[in-house]
């Protein structure tokens, strides 16, 4: 499992495999080289089994680590990633969004679903 670490406190912030931290490292990086910031918003299941969704404020000055997988499950070295300019573009385009970008948050998966691109569907009648 691949781990984002963020802030003074050390927050983990943990993410199945390379591929989508990498990605979001290399997004991270563009909009820091900009002066900007944006709202990264987790949501799965807290220690005591809750349900629970944190959006972080990411911006530049503000430590990060980003720590990858050596090795697969199966014990294999990590493939590297190949890190796509079309998937780093997505994401920079969604950090300017409200929520900015989420993870783990899909009603019709469960609690993770590693990206969901996009605004989680509101709730109740429209008028």
């Amino acid at each position: 499992m691949s781990v984002l670490i963020y802030g003074p406190n050390q927050v983990n912030l943990k993410f199945d495999g390379n591929q989508v931290l990498a990605h979001l490292q290399a997004a991270t990086n563009r909009r820091f080289a900009e002066g900007r910031g944006y709202f990264l918003t987790m949501s799965g299941t807290g220690d005591d089994g809750r349900e629970l969704r944190v959006s972080y404020w990411m911006r530049p000055g503000i430590p990060l680590l980003f720590s990858y997988d050596a090795e697969e499950i199966t014990g294999e070295p990590a493939q590297p990633v190949e890190v796509t300019d079309d998937t780093v573009d997505v994401l920079v385009e969604v950090m300017d969004r409200p929520l900015g970008v989420i993870f783990g948050f899909s009603p019709e998966h469960g609690n993770y679903v590693p990206f969901v691109h996009g605004e989680p569907p509101t709730t109740g009648n429209a008028d």
